[in-house]
């Protein structure tokens, strides 16, 4: 059976944030989960929209991670 392939959408508000989303991502895949993580799988100067929609492209289902700021990318 192919494990279920699971984009993974945040922002980037914090360092505790971004490893809370990491370690979300590590339970999916312990789990059996083919989690996608930017963490993972970007690297520096690597095209971040590029990234996102091929990846989503060619997942199963998307997850997002929703903060003020994810939905108003405008707040500090």
């Amino acid at each position: 059976m192919i494990p279920p392939r699971v984009f993974i959408s945040y922002s980037h508000d914090s360092a505790a944030h971004k490893e809370w989303v990491l370690n979300f991502a590590t339970t999916l895949r312990s789990r059996g989960v083919d989690a996608i993580l930017d963490q993972w799988d970007l690297r520096p100067g690597d095209d971040l929209p590029h990234f996102m929609e091929t990846e989503l492209a060619k997942s199963d289902f998307a997850t997002m991670i929703c903060t003020e700021r994810y939905v108003n990318p405008v707040v500090a």
